[in-house]
């Protein structure tokens, strides 16, 4: 679009220069260029000037513009002067300057100037504008990083003139090659293997008028991405991660980061993201990833890093964690009887398997027998045959992997009133277990008892001691002292009186006494 406009602009700036010179070409007569452009030879950035002489004769108004043309291009925007100088009565002539500032690559070139005869253009002689100095550069060695021990290569280009231009390459100030080298033609390319330590590269360009220097780029050598990344011991829930860091050059490599994420996540997952974002030193080159969930495979990469910087990451790869046993038990476990059967059905669990599920598992027992267990491998149905049928069953149900059996379901009962009954409820819980509060009743009453008994043996054989004695034994007080009052039987016996005090337990100080 903007080309257009421009060639646009310029067929109506040359349209209205031919109208002008159309309408004062009548007066003006004999124009020709007496002085075009000379040749110049400067350096870049110097200021030129170019001039060019324009003879006429007649004409009462202003003489005609020159243009100024660069190759076939008219120079519209050009810095130029025009100054008329009168000859004689009817001969003027014109001078006109281009003036160039600070000359570049892009001005050198032919030169000419050019008037609107009539409707001809009448043109000067070419001059051309050559530029001759120290060589400059176009390219230059960028500041750049590569791997350590990797190829890489340098590209520097300078230009005359004069031409040619020739090369030297320098590597921390040292020349790697010389001026007969065919490298050295511009441009020039350097190629090295085997970099293994940060260095900075320059350039010299040479030809008849100098030598010029370029800038320094320096070129960082980085680690290579590890490798062999693998998972040494695994768990359930954790990994062993070890790896072999890449080769840093003459830097070694003292730190590693480490990312892991679950297998599935986005490409570019943000360490948000990531369940593990971590630096370790290196060596050891391992670390234990932990609180993993089981039978889940997870995505890891390292870069390590070397005092230069950091190398790529690795690829993601892919590790899994070992089998676990199911988190959960089987669930809707239900029983009924067929004949003298119990079909016992469930369904796989809610909760994560944490592996292959290779099986059921299935316990039960009766009231006079001890916990079976049967293997009903994927089959969610098993049939029991029972050689009690009058007996209540008690079963429990898990699940297994290759790591092991998962939680038993809830121990369940099944009550068989009738042999021929079908269809009976499970119940969700074991028969009550014995309670100790009733055994504490049965003791209290048997001790309750047993003192009762007690007591009644010794009023019984107190009751026959008063009957045998009377009141022999009432105790009395007289004058303050104890009296043992009692009566003579009537019945004597032919002992003696000492014999029959004995027989009544009377002390020998009560017999002092009454002495």
């Amino acid at each position: 679009m903007m080309k257009t406009v421009a060639k646009i602009t310029l067929l109506l700036f040359t349209f209205l220069l031919h109208a002008l010179n159309f309408v004062t070409a009548e007066t003006w007569s004999g124009l020709h260029f007496v002085q075009s452009p000379t040749n110049l030879t400067s350096s870049l950035g110097k200021p030129v000037k170019l001039q060019c002489h324009l003879q006429g004769q007649g004409g009462d108004d202003s003489p005609p513009d020159v243009i100024w043309f660069q190759g076939e291009t008219m120079l519209e925007m050009a810095d130029t002067n025009q100054i008329q100088l009168q000859v004689d009565q009817d001969t003027w002539v014109v001078m006109s300057t281009l003036r160039i500032e600070a000359v570049q690559l892009t001005d050198m070139g032919a030169y000419h100037c050019g008037v609107m005869d009539g409707e001809e253009l009448t043109r000067s002689y070419k001059g051309h504008i050559q530029l001759e100095g120290l060589p400059h550069f176009s390219v230059e060695p960028q500041r750049m990083s590569v791997v350590a021990n990797k190829t890489v290569s340098l590209l520097c280009v300078a230009h005359g003139p004069p031409e040619p231009v020739h090369i030297i390459w320098l590597q921390d100030g040292a020349p790697l090659n010389t001026l007969d080298d065919p490298m050295s033609r511009s441009p020039s390319y350097l190629n090295l293997t085997g970099l293994n330590r940060t260095s900075s590269f320059s350039c010299e360009a040479h030809n008849r008028k100098g030598v010029a220097s370029s800038g320094s780029g320096a070129v960082t050598v980085l680690p290579a991405q590890p490798r062999d990344i693998r998972a040494s011991e695994t768990t359930n829930s954790s990994l062993h991660v070890t790896w072999e860091p890449g080769f840093g050059g003459v830097y070694p490599v003292t730190l590693c980061s480490v990312q892991a994420r679950v297998a599935g996540a986005e490409p570019d997952s943000a360490p948000g993201e990531l369940v593990h974002n971590q630096n370790v030193n290196a060596p050891p080159a391992a670390i234990t990833l932990a609180q993993l969930d089981p039978f889940s495979t997870y995505e890891v990469r390292v870069a390590c890093h070397t005092s230069q910087g950091v190398s790529e990451w690795t690829p993601w790869a892919s590790l899994r964690t070992a089998e676990g046993v199911p988190s959960g038990s089987p669930v809707n476990v239900t029983a009924g009887m067929n004949g003298s059967s119990v079909i016992l059905k469930w369904a796989e669990p809610e909760g994560p398997i944490n592996g292959h599920l290779l099986g059921y598992r299935m316990e039960y027992r009766t009231p006079n027998s001890t916990w079976e267990l049967h293997d009903s491998g994927l089959d969610t149905e098993l049939s029991v045959n029972l050689t009690e049928t009058l007996s209540n069953i008690s079963f429990r149900v898990c699940a297994y992997t290759g790591a092991g059996q998962g939680p038993w379901s809830p121990v369940q009962t099944l009550a068989l009133i009738k042999p021929e009954a079908e269809g009976l409820q499970s119940r969700d819980r074991a028969p009550p277990a014995f309670s100790w509060h009733w055994w504490y009743v049965v003791m209290a009453i048997a001790v309750a008892l047993a003192l009762a008994v007690l007591m009644a043996i010794y009023v019984a054989r107190l009751r026959r001691k008063e009957t045998r004695f009377g009141e022999a034994f009432e105790p009395m007080m007289e004058s303050g002292e104890l009296v043992v009052r009692y009566r003579a039987r009537r019945t004597y016996s032919r002992r003696t009186t000492e014999a029959t005090l004995n027989t009544l337990g009377i002390s020998d100080e009560t017999r002092s006494y009454r002495a």
